[in-house]
């Protein structure tokens, strides 16, 4: 039978009694799932996965600083802070703001209404993040075993072990991605999410299969339904990810969708009365669905590529741009070592069964849809963080570990095979580890945290405006008012940014002083307002004059701190 890219491994029965016999060795791997034994190498690598992580909360405060806390988690916590002063959902105490990811503000929410101070506040969420970011590593062995069940023991254990490693030991994960932002939570919310989807896609929407927990398919995909719409809260552009896994599995088992309907409408049902408040909310607030940071964010990275490419090019640079971003996710999962998995099975005698066995797993789609996200981000809004990759990672390598297994398994080379594999995995993960512990990823924050502790101090009474703003807001006291200027949290600066004339709302809120990196500014005035800073006649530099990450203070009176 000729195999199609989708295709499951073999046709679900409606029924399966708990007594009877499977048809099915998918069926039959999932009722003996939980007697399969964990191989000793994941316990070992789990335990030092989580002890590097947890090492990692003893960094100091300016280790943080450029090592691992973007500005952008610092809007969170600022917006936390507000609400729980009663300033409602807004960044500046004032304007209400859609600029986040719901699910993650919500979890911060408790820890704000401690009233902690600044560096506590920082500690918590970090170490809330690092624990989300350790059961993940165990959700990565449980799902791979999930897929895997069926193989031969050794093979079995090889391929488990290269996945959590991949992941449980990978520097940018530990360092990039318990970041203060939401990207922990939306990788475990996707592990869960992929789990109950491998779970639809391979055994059909209507097939019962018992296991010692007695669940069924119906049951399942109600919770897939459930944890869509939590998906969805935790990253919003994740429902490209779900739109078209969701597209693949209903094409892939449609003729069971008329015998299962009513189960696919309340798990329909329940997706939208997860998400709709979010949705509803946005319109009624902001006459739109869309987060506001979704319409500034890609508006100055276009702006910046129609100068930069004024005489041509763009078209080019988005290309490359684009395969390289679809890269991303298997370079740093283990230094690509996915992607070779991926390719060198379907340049051997075999691949038709590795092609079928990892086609009927379910992973692919979740995968496709992920890389349309990418590219999405990439030529549509022309701007992607490397959290947008991170989160990912841990779908990446429960891929590499199917794949593993799908390429060793019945291979008379499996001992050389499996010895290249380890050395791959041991070579790419310690490149990556050299890599990020040599190039911190936020140097310029070093100055921006002494300034930003400074506001602390002040106690004079003015407002101050920045493009990167979240430091500034977060450790700024009472007296001092934080506005956000790029747009990423403040909906009413965006009709003046697209108007080209930031100067007037500078004007019409009284902003007493402009405070940032001296090439942003210089290039949002270039690019954006030639009169931004008009108004502004005092100037002092912090830092390496002439160093575009040095900081700017420009101030419509005296100076505001020393």
């Amino acid at each position: 039978m000729r195999t199609t890219l989708f295709a499951v491994r073999c046709s679900p029965t409606p029924y399966i009694r708990p007594s009877a016999k499977p048809h099915c060795p998918e069926n039959q791997a999932l009722l003996t799932a939980d007697r399969v034994r964990i191989p000793r190498s994941a316990y070992l690598i789990f335990i030092i996965g989580a002890l590097v992580r947890i090492k990692l909360l003893a960094l100091s405060h300016r280790e943080v600083a450029i090592l691992r806390l973007p500005d952008d988690a610092l809007y969170y916590f600022t917006i936390a802070k507000q609400f729980a002063l009663g300033h409602g959902i807004s960044f500046d105490g004032i304007t209400a703001t859609n600029g986040f990811h719901p699910l993650w503000l919500f979890l911060l929410l408790p820890v704000a209404f401690l009233k902690l101070g600044p560096w506590a506040i920082i500690n918590s969420v970090l170490t809330i993040q690092t624990l989300l970011d350790i059961v993940n590593i165990w959700m990565v062995i449980r799902l791979v075993q999930q897929q895997i069940d069926a193989v031969q023991e050794r093979v079995r254990n090889l391929a488990v072990g290269i996945a959590v490693a991949s992941y449980a030991l990978n520097a940018s994960v530990v360092i990039r991605g318990i970041n203060g932002l939401e990207t922990t939570l939306a990788a475990l919310l996707l592990l869960v999410w992929l789990s109950l989807y491998c779970s639809l896609y391979r055994d059909g929407l209507s097939a019962r299969v018992y296991s010692s927990r007695g669940s069924s398919q119906r049951r399942a995909l109600l919770w897939f339904g459930f944890v869509s719409g939590l998906l969805f809260l935790a990253r919003t552009d994740f429902a490209v990810i779900e739109a078209v896994s969701v597209v693949i599995l209903a094409l892939v088992h449609r003729r069971e969708l008329k015998r299962i309907w009513r189960a696919v409408v309340g798990s329909i049902m329940i997706a939208l009365a997860v998400s709709l408040p979010w949705l509803i909310w946005n319109v009624i607030t902001f006459g739109s669905i869309v987060q506001v940071s979704a319409n500034a964010i890609p508006f100055f990275a276009n702006k910046k590529l129609d100068v930069l490419y004024s005489d041509g090019g763009k078209a080019l640079y988005l290309l490359r741009e684009s395969a390289r971003n679809l890269l991303k996710p298997f370079f740093f999962t283990a230094f690509g070592l996915p992607l070779i998995v991926l390719i060198l099975p379907m340049l051997r005698k075999g691949r038709e069964q590795f092609v079928a066995r990892l086609s009927g797993s379910g992973l692919l789609p979740p995968i496709f849809g992920a890389l349309l996200l990418l590219l999405y981000h990439t030529i549509v809004r022309g701007f992607i963080r490397d959290w947008y990759v991170l989160q990912l990672l841990p779908m990446i390598s429960v891929a590499l570990g199917a794949s593993v297994a799908y390429w060793l398994e019945g291979q008379p080379q499996y001992r050389l095979w499996s010895r290249v594999l380890i050395a791959a995995t041991v070579l790419g993960l310690t490149a990556l580890s050299i890599q990020e512990i040599s190039t911190p990823r936020y140097p310029s924050q070093a100055v921006m945290l002494s300034v930003a502790e400074s506001l602390g101090t002040v106690k004079e009474s003015s407002t101050i405006g920045s493009f990167n703003s979240g430091y500034y807001s977060f450790f700024a006291s009472d007296s001092v008012y934080v506005q956000d200027l790029d747009g990423v949290v403040n909906p009413t600066i965006y009709p003046y940014i697209i108007n080209g004339n930031i100067h007037q709302y500078l004007d019409k809120q009284g902003i007493d002083y402009l405070l940032d990196y001296s090439g942003t500014i210089g290039g949002y005035r270039g690019l954006i307002d030639n009169d931004l800073t008009s108004a502004f006649r005092n100037k002092r530099m912090i830092g390496t004059q002439g160093n575009p990450d040095s900081l700017e203070l420009l101030g419509r009176r005296k100076v505001l701190f020393r």
